[in-house]
């Protein structure tokens, strides 16, 4: 282990010891072995976020916003422990993302993994360095310029919008694209199975400015957590079950046009439309036949009688030249080539390939 990477576990370390909120993950113990430190921490048997959010694209669900008021409360929670310590100190978590915020057996969410913390000795004071995660950093950061306690306000702001659209704000490895959208600082609204007052709170955390973010205080003190709806089912300690947009149906008007009545009566009813009428060939070109003999093939359809083919005639020999094998071979190929004209996309590139080998054998 580097002296770098055994200097961080050992901030992490004592940095775990006095944190003590019951949303940060808890240190239990640690100790080395064959050169290695291992860490004991406090088991959270239901994971991380980042494996709530594939499951729920897997089953094509989303988070009820119930729980992401729940998320928003308890890590602006934590984060308030971390920014107000008592001695006038501020720990920066510097890469709050899905991955380290894990969930415990009563769907509480824990902050953790301290690896890339930094401790400021004031409010007063700023860093300049560039840790974390590029998606989640914020505009200072990706230009290099000094930052401080609201860079954690910006992560949380684009975990809770992942936690609502199923996608990060910012896709992208990085590099100068990711700075230009970050630095633009537009960002799409979420779902609207969510509320406008959660899409304005989320908008306020990403803000390009530093100092129109809220702070920790300002977002528990905000009305969205403040408030206490009395709803159907809050009181149960468990997740709702979350909702579908096959479970959102529209509401249809009362004053319904003749057209649209008539349109859903033909659905209705399954009456079938009249279908488009697909290019086909009609082999004319391809099997050379007369079309007067179509006409009185029509003709005789309509009289009701059975159709003759006409009976092939057999011509006398006459003293003109046989054709050559080089006529012949012409006339062989331009039949051909009316077959290829009518062919399907996928095999008139395959008889073209056959016809210039063909013709290839026959000068040879």
């Amino acid at each position: 282990m580097s002296k770098h990477l055994k200097d961080r576990l050992i901030q992490e370390i004592s940095l775990l010891k006095e944190l003590d909120h019951p949303n940060i993950v808890k240190y239990v113990d640690h100790f080395i072995k064959k050169k290695k430190v291992y860490v004991v921490m406090e088991y959270c048997e239901g994971g991380d976020l980042a494996h709530a959010i594939k499951r729920c694209i897997k089953k094509s669900l989303l988070l009820p916003e119930k729980f992401i008021r729940q998320v928003l409360r308890q890590l602006t929670s934590a984060l308030e422990h971390c920014h107000r310590r008592p001695d006038g100190s501020v720990i920066l978590h510097q890469d709050i993302k899905p991955a380290n915020v894990f969930v415990d057996s009563d769907l509480n969410v824990k902050l953790g993994d301290f690896g890339l913390a930094d401790i400021l000795s004031s409010r007063n004071e700023y860093l300049k360095i560039q840790s974390g995660t590029p998606l989640y950093m914020c505009p200072e950061k990706l230009n290099k310029t000094f930052y401080h306690e609201k860079s954690d306000i910006w992560a949380l702001g684009c975990l809770l919008y992942e936690l609502c659209a199923l996608k990060p704000l910012f896709a992208g490895k990085g590099g100068k694209r990711l700075i230009k959208r970050v630095n633009r600082g537009k960002v799409k609204r979420i779902p609207s199975q969510y509320s406008d007052e959660l899409n304005s709170l989320i908008g306020d955390m990403l803000q390009v400015l530093d100092f129109l973010r809220p702070s920790t205080e300002e977002i528990l003190h905000s009305s969205l957590l403040t408030q206490q709806k009395k709803r159907a089912g809050d009181s149960a300690h468990h997740l709702p079950a979350p909702t579908t947009a096959a479970d959102v149906s529209p509401r249809e008007p009362q004053d319904t046009p003749k057209k649209a009545q008539k349109r859903r009566l033909d659905v209705e009813q399954h009456q079938p439309r009249k279908k488009k009428r697909k290019r086909s060939c009609d082999m004319d070109c391809c099997m050379g036949s007369d079309p007067n003999h179509k006409e009185e093939a029509l003709d005789s359809a309509v009289a009701h009688q059975p159709y003759q083919h006409p009976q092939p005639t057999i011509s006398q020999p006459s003293n003109e030249s046989v054709p050559s094998t080089e006529s012949m071979i012409i006339k062989a190929q331009l039949r051909w080539v009316g077959h290829v004209m009518c062919m399907d996309d996928q095999w008139r590139p395959k008889m073209v390939l056959l016809l210039i080998y063909a013709n290839y054998v026959s000068e040879s």
